[in-house]
């Protein structure tokens, strides 16, 4: 990442933002008809929140009933994308979905998640596939079965809170 010069006089010098290759790529999958997996890349920060926040809106307003947003490729997680996170979590609750947060297993985000949450805020999974497994039952039942978002328990959990 490159940074910008310094500027500043007094008391602010020093005091700088890095702009210069910022960048959040958001690619969202539908692998099934009710369900939205959005892989976040890159850096979820103040430059970069409201691109998620529109994002989930998005597939919110699309008919997703369960949105998984996919962290493990995530090179950067500051306060304000964890703001944009529980605004997605919010918004889906209001909308009557459930939000889940896969591939929190890189120290980019474990520790901004474990200082700032409490763990019962999100269905956290370790990887996509599991949190995939927990919103269609799959592995128990032997089928794709739909889980109605109403189903889950009072956090917004799908499948009894994985």
């Amino acid at each position: 990442m490159s940074s910008a010069p310094l500027t500043g006089t007094g008391a602010n010098r020093g005091v700088y933002d890095v702009v210069a290759d910022r960048a959040l790529s958001l690619d969202v999958e539908t692998p099934l008809p009710w369900v939205r997996v959005v892989r976040l890349t890159g850096e979820l920060d103040r430059h970069t929140a409201q691109r998620l926040s529109s994002c989930v809106h998005a597939q919110l307003n699309a008919g997703a009933e369960h949105i998984v947003l996919d962290l493990s490729l995530i090179d950067l997680l500051r306060p304000p994308g964890l703001a944009a996170l529980i605004e997605a979590r919010e918004a889906a609750v209001a909308a009557g979905a459930v939000l889940h947060l896969a591939g929190i297993c890189r120290p980019e985000v474990i520790v901004p998640v474990r200082d700032y949450w409490r763990p019962e805020m999100f269905d956290m999974h370790r990887t996509t596939i599991e949190a995939l497994a927990a919103i269609s039952e799959w592995p128990s039942t032997g089928e794709l079965r739909r889980i109605p978002a109403s189903r889950g328990s009072a956090r917004g959990t799908a499948a009894g809170g994985h």
